[in-house]
């Protein structure tokens, strides 16, 4: 009996157990109730979904003292959204502790989701700095340093990541990315192939991919990468708009109008896809539907230069002259400081060909064949608009604009009266 004891205490010290002995009874013994912390309480909460009491519990423990419950106090910020607040709270410790990777991890994203987006960079590069391993950090700041346009820094940022995770796929991506936006176009097509590879079911993957095809002009690989993307989602916003594009250029007209019809469906907020609409819609001969989808386009993105740009060479197809002049000023007006000449001198193109066709149009409504007095208003108004060094091209833009002439012209004639057989009943063309 004392020898079975024996061996049972020692299996249980083996297993880091406790028995307890008692003579003649043989009732097993009941396990004393974990009792969970404050801590964990409040993690449970938050993992239940309460994140409100969640909070609460976690303002309290950190009120106390408690750093790691400041931390998770600043997660739960984070995931109501409240990002800022969440900055707030870390501050002074990230500004204090400046070997913590853990604060600086929290602080880079509470930044990041507030917006505060350069801050948010430093923060991802101390990070990363005391963490190099950390993947994730390392992806997200590629992203902004490629948004703020700086490529360069994000190729090095995101090649020494994939140094220690070489297989990650949306490292892959981000380096694509990069690479895009420098022009470097074989390795950003490199990248892009390693990360489908790596990522076969990838929607970004793929979408990466096509974008690399596409700057390259290579549209028929754009489109079946496209295909692909959404072969795996159907609902791909950004993939419904790239292929609504990409089959634009191709020619294939009506299918870029089923397409990027479904695009706005699916995000009715892209300026993109309404902008891209908009031109589908124009070479459909649709005009009034092109007009009516870069003016929403205009409305979600009023600082777009480029959608100005299309209405006014939309209004000018409609015969609208001076509704494409107002345009095309708005576009010069938006046009910054670093847009490349030959984007500016188009606009001003453009603007020269709305009063042209507007003057001219105005003469023939009136009947005017008075070529010298035309030309001195085409003149007068081209200096008022600040394009006398277009001036001389006055009388070339003319020659070339007989349709848009035409077209607003109709609009001023007379309409035409009804047969004296018509009544109101008979159907309308």
């Amino acid at each position: 009996m004392i020898l079975q004891m024996l061996q049972r205490q020692a299996l249980a010290s083996a297993l880091g157990l406790t028995l307890v002995a008692t003579a003649g009874c043989s009732a097993p013994q009941q396990p004393t109730a974990y009792r969970l912390s404050e801590l964990e309480q409040a993690r449970q909460h938050r993992d239940r979904g309460d994140l409100q009491l969640a909070e609460a519990r976690f303002a309290e423990l950190a009120a106390g003292g408690d750093d790691l419950a400041q931390l998770e106090y600043a997660e739960t910020l984070m995931l109501r959204g409240k990002h800022a607040q969440a900055a707030a709270l870390l501050r002074p410790r990230y500004d204090r502790q400046l070997d913590s990777a853990e604060v600086a991890g929290a602080m880079a994203r509470a930044l990041d989701g507030a917006g505060q987006l350069d801050d948010a960079a430093t923060a991802y590069v101390r990070r990363l700095k005391l963490r190099p391993d950390d993947s994730q950090a390392a992806l997200r700041l590629t992203e902004l340093l490629v948004g703020r346009g700086d490529a360069a820094l994000g190729c090095e940022v995101a090649l020494a990541a994939l140094k220690t995770a070489p297989d990650h796929p949306q490292l892959h991506v981000a380096l694509a990315k990069a690479y895009l936006a420098r022009g470097r176009v074989p390795l950003a097509l490199q990248a892009a192939e390693r990360a489908t590879v790596l990522a076969p079911k990838d929607t970004q993957a793929w979408l990466s991919l096509a974008q690399v095809h596409l700057l390259a002009g290579e549209l028929e690989k754009a489109q079946q990468a496209l295909e692909h993307c959404l072969s795996l989602d159907g609902q791909h916003a950004d993939a419904l708009r790239d292929l609504g594009i990409t089959l634009l250029e191709l020619g294939d007209i009506a299918k870029a109008l089923t397409t990027l019809r479904k695009a706005v469906q699916v995000a009715p907020d892209s300026a993109v896809a309404w902008t891209a609409l908009g031109l589908a819609r124009q070479r459909g001969q649709d005009l009034v539907g092109a007009m009516a989808a870069l003016e929403q386009a205009q409305r979600l993105q009023p600082k777009a230069a480029q959608i100005y740009i299309s209405l006014a060479d939309v209004a000018l197809d409609l015969g609208m002259p001076r509704r494409g002049q107002s345009e095309a000023r708005r576009a010069r007006e938006r046009l910054g400081s670093q847009a490349p000449a030959e984007l500016r001198s188009r606009v001003e193109k453009l603007l020269l060909r709305c009063i042209v066709v507007s003057v001219l149009a105005d003469a023939l409504c009136r009947s005017s064949r008075d070529g010298a007095a035309i030309q001195q208003a085409a003149e007068r108004e081209a200096r008022d608009d600040g394009l006398e060094a277009l001036v001389p091209e006055i009388a070339a833009t003319g020659a070339q604009a007989t349709g848009h002439v035409r077209a607003a012209q109709a609009r001023c004639a007379p309409a035409k009266p009804l047969p004296a057989a018509a009544t109101a009943t008979d159907p309308q063309p």
